[in-house]
């Protein structure tokens, strides 16, 4: 039995993959799946499988970092969407790889030459994608359950996240949304240009920051532009870094 992790940015294709894994390949298991590249590393260190799926576009620190801190060398089936610069990096190098979204008879034969070829994380595969690396993959938006629909909110629309039971809230709004993801998680998969960690346990866009305030006994607030006029407080250890984004603006 080949032992397998999927590490994959896209849920829909994280479980296509399972799918067609469960479906096709019935001698893999997929014994660990992750959707940003912190949980991958851990994951992959931890489990050591001998399959990885992975996604060259994946949330986080990014693929070849991932790849980098590997300790072994997996069999890799490689997934990317169509970024030319680095599709003609991988043809270049000649390293197999499968467009998304994913099609059965495609994977099928990607996952096969992959085995024939013993496709492992080589140097050649790392200068490949060190030439052709795509800007980091952030999280853009938000899929909330919201009663017996689902609702999309852009990330450049929630004015702050903070720490909740079972995951975070995401405020800004008429009411605030739950939403299943840690502010460690959130804090790695969102781009640190627009939001900025104000404590501990919350996150602020600096975009949204509508007042920085000082109180006499030299304690910070800032206030945002949502319809609240929301206050939140500002621990000093990250009062610089919010200051140095604020000054950009």
């Amino acid at each position: 039995m080949i032992r397998a992790i999927a590490a994959l940015g896209e849920h829909h294709s994280l479980e296509r993959a399972k799918f067609l894994l469960n479906q096709d390949f019935p001698d893999i298991q997929v014994i660990g799946e992750a959707e940003d590249s912190k949980t991958a590393l851990r994951i992959i260190e931890g489990l050591k499988p001998d399959l990885l799926l992975l996604d060259l576009q994946l949330p986080g620190f990014g693929s070849l970092e991932t790849l980098k801190q590997i300790s072994y060398q997996p069999l890799l089936l490689l997934m990317t969407t169509g970024y030319l610069p680095l599709i003609a990096a991988l043809e270049r190098n000649e390293i197999e790889y499968l467009l998304k979204p994913i099609s059965r008879e495609e994977f099928a034969k990607t996952l096969q030459r992959t085995q024939q070829r013993n496709q492992r994380v080589q140097e050649r595969l790392l200068a490949a994608l060190r030439s052709a690396e795509p800007a980091p993959h952030y999280l853009n938006r938000f899929i909330i359950n919201h009663g017996d629909a689902l609702r999309i909110l852009p990330a450049a629309n929630v004015h702050y996240i903070k720490a909740a039971p079972g995951g975070a809230l995401l405020g800004g709004f008429a009411e605030e949304f739950a939403y299943p993801a840690s502010i460690e998680e959130l804090a790695e998969i969102l781009d640190p240009q627009h939001f900025c960690r104000i404590q501990r346990d919350c996150l602020v866009a600096p975009a949204r920051v509508r007042k920085l305030r000082r109180s006499p006994w030299r304690k910070y607030t800032v206030q945002l532009s949502d319809n609240a006029r929301t206050v939140l407080r500002v621990e000093h250890r990250f009062l610089p870094a919010l200051q140095k984004i604020i000054a950009k603006r």
